[in-house]
């Protein structure tokens, strides 16, 4: 189940966000917006209210499931290193396309 933080640096302290919260499950400390987990029901509303995007979601995960995202986003990047390497193009007199001494 996800989880709502709040990104002190965006929120503004409007308070839209603990008007639209059916649980009462945001305050406020040092003028900014906090939400209590106990009584967040994670009904996102205060996701779509806010006018900074200060209110996020974080999806726990498992060690065995990082390690699967982490591999994937590996294979990724050598996919995309791999199709950057196969666009290198040669000039006529050889020399690599981003050979930025060429003349």
């Amino acid at each position: 189940m996800a989880i709502l933080r709040v990104r002190s640096e965006l929120c503004l302290g409007c308070g839209l966000c603990a008007e639209v919260c059916p649980k009462a499950a945001i305050s406020f400390r040092l003028g900014y917006a906090h939400v209590d987990e106990q009584r967040c029901n994670n009904c996102r509303h205060c996701l779509e209210v806010c006018p900074q995007c200060a209110i996020f979601e974080v999806v726990p995960a498992s060690y065995t499931q990082l390690q699967e995202m982490v591999g994937s986003l590996r294979w990724r990047a050598q996919v995309i290193i791999d199709k950057l390497d196969s666009m290198i193009t040669l000039r006529k007199d050889g020399s690599d396309v981003t050979d930025n001494n060429a003349e």
